[in-house]
C-alpha cells in the first residue's frame, strides 16, 4: 500500500489506545487473494484481478480491532 492508501488506517489509531482496541497498532499483512476493499486483487494473476468494493470478513474484524496494514 501507498503512504497515500495506508493514511486512513493510521488516522483512525489516533484518540484511540490498546485499552479501546485490542489489536491497536499491530500490523498485519495480506496475500493478493484475500480482499481488501479498494485495493486490487489479483491471486497472483492478471487473468483474475479485480478490485472489491468491500474487505474480506476475517479482514474487516482485524481492521475493527485495531491493527494497521
Amino acid at each position: 500500500m501507498t503512504r497515500e492508501q495506508l493514511e486512513p488506517y493510521l488516522q483512525r489509531l489516533e484518540g484511540e489506545s490498546p485499552q479501546t482496541l485490542p489489536l491497536f497498532g499491530i500490523p498485519f499483512a495480506l496475500k493478493d487473494n484475500i480482499d481488501l476493499a479498494g485495493i486490487p486483487t489479483t491471486a497472483g494473476s492478471p487473468a483474475y484481478a479485480y478490485t472489491p468494493t468491500e474487505s474480506a470478513f476475517v479482514v474487516q474484524q482485524l481492521i475493527d480491532a485495531g491493527p494497521f496494514l
